[in-house]
């Protein structure tokens, strides 16, 4: 496979992970689908990194900031921040689940008192 055909491949994979995102959407399972987005923007970012550097391949990372970082997007220091809270808190809340005040309290032993 050559550049163009690797690149290809990250944005068609991207492609149908943003089908299933929809989808998910539509049933309201808003947690699969911010796993889902999360994988659409990776994939997007590793097609974008092939793009703007030499190697074939992109690093084997998860870190969107990192990949965002080694693209010529040229993100600056706000707009890296938007992406941190958007995309890495987003996402960390749709996996874990957002805690009520309650279930926060019952997961550290304190009193609502």
């Amino acid at each position: 496979m050559n550049k163009n055909d690797l690149i290809k491949f990250w944005l068609a994979s991207a492609k149908e992970d943003l089908k299933t995102a929809e989808n998910l959407l539509k049933t309201k399972d808003y947690a699969w689908c911010l796993f889902i987005m999360h994988l659409v923007v990776e994939k997007t970012m590793k097609a974008l990194w092939i793009r703007d550097n030499k190697a074939d391949f992109p690093p084997k990372t998860h870190n969107l900031l990192k990949l965002a970082e080694e693209t010529k997007l040229g993100l600056n220091d706000k707009q890296k921040l938007l992406w941190l809270f958007a995309v890495k808190d987003g996402l960390v809340s749709g996996i874990y689940g957002i805690l009520t005040e309650t279930e926060q309290r019952e997961y550290h032993g304190t009193d609502a008192g």
